[in-house]
């Protein structure tokens, strides 16, 4: 038809209708323009109640009645049952799901009721308790889905009490917690301390070594008990070792060294032995020089003077020096001379 068409009966038509559109591709294909939209619903009085604008774009507007309805153009669903035969969705003050698969995401802004006990999360089944808890409590899972209430603080978390403050809580068992050995009062921390006032202090329990270091097979390297002494067992290198008895040695001096008095400087000691220790601080000294004592410090030498100088005090804040003899004789009126000895005058000494 390319002219209004006015009905007062029954019109049968065999092949697709269109309306707007010479050539339909449905049964009834209806067209639009730019600006007149293709499909309108109205009411008896003329109120646009469903609207197919010409962008695509729907419209419901105040659908009061029915499963949908609409208010100011948002979508909800009303009081009314919905498929009978599988109830697969039903719906009234509150929202019930029931025999339904929903892709997406659902959003609930009101309460939800679920009818079933078991939910599926994930790929995860998880089957609550038919009944609420009496008192406070938690849910616990056994690992198989199963959920049921137990008492708080069996799984971790909760409010603790009866604590003491300042220690750090361990599990005495699978249900419950405890108060541990462990003193951490933010400043200082301890083993079983009452209290420290060092960085970290172990204190000895009854009949308890309170240090122990061992090997992953368990044997004890270094083990300090509880009158203090300490034992290193078997410890075969490093700088500090000892013998399988316990007895300790530095890995250079050997126990046989210590006991029998002697230590080859040789072999057991390197380096330059400084004057604190015994030594003289310096790792050469020159043929023929004489030591001299330099306090702390390395000891100091001095050079041999020429034939026949003798060595003389210089006093006692400067080192002894080299001087002719013939300078340090003055003679006086007699020189005795006994026996033999002959004495000449001369500038060449003579015997």
């Amino acid at each position: 038809f390319t002219a209004n068409l006015g009905l007062a009966g029954t019109l049968t038509v065999t092949g697709n209708v269109g309306i707007g559109t010479t050539s339909p591709l449905a049964t009834l294909a209806v067209t639009g323009t730019s600006t007149i939209n293709p499909f309108v619903v109205s009411s008896s009085s003329g109120s646009s109640l469903f609207t197919i604008a010409p962008t695509g774009s729907t419209t419901i507007s105040n659908l009061g009645t029915g499963i949908v309805q609409s208010s100011n153009g948002s979508l909800f669903i009303s009081n009314q049952l919905g498929n009978a035969s599988t109830s697969a969705l039903t719906v009234g003050g509150l929202s019930y799901l029931s025999n339904t698969s929903i892709t997406g995401t659902l959003t609930v802004s009101a309460t939800t009721t679920l009818g079933s006990a078991t939910t599926t999360i994930n790929g995860v089944t998880y089957y609550w308790p038919s009944t609420q808890s009496v008192g406070i409590k938690i849910l616990q899972n056994d690992g198989s889905g199963n959920l049921s209430w137990v008492a708080d603080q069996t799984g971790g978390g909760g409010t603790l009490s009866g604590g003491v403050k300042g220690y750090v809580m361990v599990w005495a068992s699978s249900t419950g917690a405890t108060t541990g050995t462990m003193l951490d009062n933010v400043t200082v921390a301890g083993v079983n301390a009452t209290s420290s006032s060092y960085s970290f202090n172990i204190q000895a329990g009854a009949n308890i070594n309170p240090f122990n270091v061992a090997s992953s097979s368990g044997t004890s390297y270094l083990s300090v008990a509880t009158n203090g002494s300490t034992t290193l067992s078997s410890l075969v290198s490093g700088i500090v070792r000892s013998t399988s008895a316990g007895a300790l040695y530095n890995g250079l001096v050997s126990n046989a060294d210590i006991l029998n008095g002697t230590i080859d400087l040789t072999t057991k000691v390197t380096g330059i032995l400084p004057v604190a220790n015994g030594g003289t601080g310096a790792n050469t000294l020159t043929a023929f020089n004489l030591l001299v004592g330099n306090g702390t410090g390395a000891v100091s030498t001095i050079t041999p003077g020429t034939i026949f100088q003798v060595l003389r005090s210089a006093g006692s804040s400067a080192n002894p020096i080299y001087s002719d003899i013939g300078s340090l004789i003055t003679a006086g009126s007699n020189i005795a001379v006994t026996g033999t000895s002959t004495i000449g005058v001369s500038t060449t000494p003579t015997v």
